[in-house]
């Protein structure tokens, strides 16, 4: 996305960030922070969104997808035996069916590929799939050395609704925060 702000905007970004500023420790924080920062810095003419502030805006754009939508993009980026990987599916035939709309999978996946999704936009906010191909495989030491996919395969493989209990949704925001601070550095 790309944003053109003249005098005007800057002005109101300016004073939208000073008067509701969160506490520090919040991820909002640092989005009103980074986005003040950028207008500061003379977003004047066309440039992109700071990537925490694109990640969380696709948040909200992720959970209006369809769940083949969500599968579609994943599997163009990533490659369906990453995608199955994540989802704890070792035949591409169910990934091609979900992504043709043809089956739904467990809420547990849709939630790991939901939450993949996520953190997939937030890595291409600055790198191409390749990278985030190598990012989701690879050990990462936000992660305590664990690879994404790791992690969102473990919510995928949880059983019943405990993908719901916090020790799984922490993983998920793990997995986000981590995808946030690679994309930013």
């Amino acid at each position: 996305m790309h944003y053109n702000f003249g005098r005007k905007h800057q002005t109101l970004m300016t004073t939208l960030a000073l008067a509701s500023t969160p506490p520090k420790e919040t991820p909002i924080y640092r989005a009103f922070t980074g986005l003040f920062l950028w207008v500061y810095n003379g977003a004047q003419e066309e440039t992109t969104m700071p990537a925490a502030l694109q990640a969380a805006a696709d948040s909200d754009s992720v959970a209006r997808l369809s769940t083949p939508e969500v599968v579609q993009e994943l599997e163009r980026a990533l490659g369906a035996p990453l995608v199955g990987l994540i989802a704890d599916v070792s035949d591409g035939k169910k990934v091609r069916a979900w992504t043709a709309g043809r089956a739904e999978p467990h809420p547990r996946r849709a939630y790991a590929l939901r939450s993949a999704l996520q953190a997939l936009r937030a890595v291409k906010t600055r790198y191409s799939d390749g990278v985030a191909r190598a990012w989701f495989i690879g050990m990462n030491h936000h992660l305590d050395h664990h690879a994404p996919s790791e992690l969102l395969n473990e919510i995928a493989k949880a059983g019943g609704n405990a993908y719901l209990s916090k020790p799984y949704m922490d993983r998920a925001r793990r997995v986000l925060d981590a995808a946030r601070i690679f994309a930013e550095d």
